[in-house]
């Protein structure tokens, strides 16, 4: 009877499409084909709210790791696929994430040498990850720099 409770309650919780929206949650995503030259440009991390995306990507500037957020991105769902654009629905695509695989890719096709394998995260989890993730890099930086004389 246990069993067929909890089986029953299981269903329920995976029957309602509201745990598949990306609203309120975060990316961080990481290159998969070509790698960049610089350590940086590895990364991006997107946070998503009701109607806008947040876009951050990670720099350095003088010896320390910076994100640089943009301004409101728009985007929109389809059954498979979220589309990142630049002024809402009508603008032109920046980013296709193919929502069942997470592979995030300039071109809808998927096949692009600046594809990313994402990671999605609940807020609470994206600002820890995010955070984790400046400081690794940070860390990395800082890990080539310890012979430097000046």
């Amino acid at each position: 009877m246990k069993k067929v409770i909890v089986l029953t309650l299981m269903s329920l919780f995976f029957a309602f499409p509201s745990f598949s929206s990306p609203i309120g949650k975060g990316l961080i995503c990481k290159y998969i084909q070509k790698k960049p030259s610089a350590l940086f440009s590895h990364y991006l991390a997107f946070e998503f709210s009701k109607k806008t995306v947040y876009y951050y990507n990670f720099n350095l500037a003088n010896n320390n790791t910076n994100t640089t957020s943009s301004s409101e991105f728009f985007y929109t769902t389809k059954p498979k696929s979220i589309i990142i654009n630049d002024n809402g629905t009508r603008g032109n695509a920046i980013w296709y994430l193919n929502r069942e695989t997470l592979i995030l890719s300039k071109s809808e096709n998927y096949n692009s040498e600046h594809d990313r394998k994402c990671d999605v995260f609940s807020k609470i989890e994206f600002n820890s990850k995010f955070k984790e993730l400046r400081k690794m890099l940070q860390n990395n930086f800082d890990a080539q720099t310890v012979k430097n004389k000046i």
